[in-house]
């Protein structure tokens, strides 16, 4: 197995003869992609390697090495910056009569999950989650030139432009301005997802992996560091208003910061990780509380239905061969 520790120290020769036994391994549609600058042309600007679907346009998975790691949220040993603490104490005296006499230190304890160490398994980790519960429209639909020509050709390729009146269409642009698709909601079950993944030879992450890959085992109570923004809802902010643009993932994914209303699928399916649905924010709770859903250790309270995936995204993942190891010279 790749470890987090072995990769840290290995040379670029190591890494490379590495690489060479991961492009006799992986399975069929999956490539290494070799685009990048430098003596490691396979590695993001992380320093770990990026493979490509070839079947699946924009597709890539990044290596996180797995080994020995510290997960969870300590509470108790939480350095609370003091503007954090008196926010809490505002917002508590504001708040009904029961609320008055929770600790902040509590409240977050019991919204993370506990300190523990773990053994991980190194794996192939897609790098930007992809949403599921959506599906192309037929062009033959006389709906879809409809909604299609209400988007303006200047329209951001990425903008969600528009969602019918019952929730069940929208248009989505893509690739560039100008250019975009009309979809219609599907459902789709925990236990379908895990199914088609399946069949790809693919997996999704456990509660574990998907918080050691989205801390990057940082052991913070965010990926960004210890406090969040108290002005603002995350979903109502920037990400440059509480992630410099400096800082980047140890690992190079894309992780759902700063997003509470998509949260992603873990094995459990009882489980959000990354997000609530947008169900704090909603609520207009104080904003530490609907910032907590972004913190790394994050546990869902209010658990979803079980087999509930409408509006949930997807990191698929390949597991790595055991006997597929880093071997330094």
């Amino acid at each position: 197995m790749v470890t987090l520790k072995e990769w840290r120290s290995a040379s670029d020769d190591d890494i490379r003869a590495f690489v060479g036994h991961l492009k006799e391994w992986l399975p069929e549609g999956l490539a290494v992609q070799e685009d990048g600058a430098g003596a490691l042309p396979f590695c993001n600007e992380e320093g770990f390697v990026v493979v490509r679907d070839t079947r699946v346009e924009a597709r890539t998975f990044v290596l996180v090495p797995g080994g020995a790691a510290r997960l969870g949220f300590d509470a108790e040993a939480w350095e609370i910056p003091s503007y954090v603490q008196k926010h809490w104490d505002l917002v508590r005296a504001h708040l009904p009569g029961s609320f008055h006499d929770v600790d902040l230190r509590a409240f977050v304890g019991a919204r993370t999950s506990s300190p523990r160490d773990v053994a991980l398994p190194a794996l192939l980790v897609q790098r930007a989650s992809a949403e599921v519960g959506w599906e192309p429209l037929p062009s033959e639909d006389p709906r879809y030139m409809q909604l299609l020509g209400s988007v303006p050709r200047w329209a951001p390729a990425v903008l969600l432009h528009s969602v019918t009146d019952d929730g069940e269409l929208r248009v989505r642009g893509v690739e560039r301005p100008g250019y975009a698709t009309v979809e219609r909601r599907v459902s789709v079950s925990h236990a379908q997802v895990v199914e088609t993944l399946a069949a790809a030879g693919q997996r999704l992450l456990s509660a574990d992996e998907w918080e050691y890959a989205c801390g990057g085992g940082t052991g913070q109570l965010f990926a960004w560091g210890p406090d969040c923004v108290l002005n603002g809802y995350p979903d109502d902010l920037p990400l440059s208003a509480f992630f410099q643009p400096n800082q980047r993932h140890p690992f190079g994914l894309h992780m759902p910061w700063g997003h509470t209303t998509r949260w992603e699928l873990v094995q459990d399916p009882d489980l959000r990780m990354g997000g609530d649905g947008g169900l704090r924010v909603s609520a207009s709770v104080p904003f530490l509380e609907a910032w907590l859903p972004v913190a790394t250790a994050w546990r869902e309270v209010d658990r979803p239905p079980p087999d509930f995936a409408d509006g949930a995204w997807v990191r698929r993942v390949v597991p790595l061969d055991p006997e597929l190891r880093l071997r330094a010279r």
